[in-house]
């Protein structure tokens, strides 16, 4: 009964033992940082996350034991970064954390009326410039640099944000479109790479019948006539392009140059 008693009592002392090495500490072996960006070159780097990893645990997170790292509280620090929209961090079987960033994507370089200058996205969020990166999005002018927006100004960068993130996944209008002004009156002005002209297209409602519509005019008139004939190209009003310069003014109704293309 005694040497039971002893083999029962070994038994459970070797569970035990094992138990505590299952649940021995466990320490960050590896950070592997995965950037998601719309583009193939990155604004940020791996480097810039590491660093602001380690700022905002105070300390190197590598070799760290993991139950006292705060994923989420590492998650939230990287989404103030202004370049990232989302960040997701977690840690494999192999003790590796793994570091999930979505860049926020830029749909045009704003200057506002003071000077200012910053890039926006489809949120109209403020993104500051980066060093040594250029890149090729519309330029809009006449921002409003209000912290603060008024009724009109949150419509007009609603307006914007819907401009520039439709011309910038259109490839022809991506190619054409140099920049976008905002006028007095709140309306906008478009102006082309190729062709000496401004195009009207007013406030950005029914925006894609007005550029197909100016499509239309410039593959039916100005593929002819040639891109600078006309010192204005107006497509505010419905199913009209409206071709204008010091001598005349010329309407071309677009649904007869869609007729006149089929």
């Amino acid at each position: 009964m005694l040497g039971a008693c002893l083999l029962a009592g070994g038994g459970i002392t070797s569970l035990v033992i094992a138990a505590n090495r299952k649940e021995a500490a466990h320490y960050c072996q590896r950070i592997d940082v995965t950037i998601n960006g719309s583009g193939d070159k990155a604004y940020i780097t791996k480097s810039d996350i590491l660093t602001q990893l380690n700022a905002a645990a105070h300390d190197s997170i590598l070799h760290k034991q993991i139950e006292r790292i705060n994923v989420a509280a590492l998650e939230k620090a990287l989404e103030k970064h202004p370049w990232i929209g989302n960040a997701e961090l977690y840690f494999d079987t192999h003790d590796v954390m793994h570091v999930v960033v979505s860049e926020r994507e830029p749909i045009a370089r704003v200057f506002t009326t003071t000077g200012n200058t910053f890039y926006i996205d489809s949120g109209g969020q403020h993104l500051p410039l980066l060093p040594d990166v250029n890149m090729r999005v519309p330029v809009v002018t006449a921002f409003t640099n209000a912290r603060v927006l008024n009724q009109k100004d949150s419509a007009v960068v609603k307006d914007v944000t819907t401009i520039a993130t439709y011309i910038i996944h259109h490839p022809f209008w991506n190619a054409q479109i140099a920049e976008i002004d905002i006028t007095p009156s709140g309306t906008f002005e478009l102006l082309p790479v190729v062709g000496n002209h401004i195009i009207r297209i007013g406030k950005a409602e029914n925006l894609d019948e007005k550029l197909s519509n100016l499509l239309l005019f410039y593959k039916q008139v100005l593929s002819k006539t040639g891109f600078d004939k006309y010192a204005v190209v107006d497509v505010q009003y419905k199913d009209q392009v409206v071709g204008s310069h010091e001598r005349s003014v010329s309407a071309i109704d677009s649904v007869q140059l869609q007729r006149n293309i089929q």
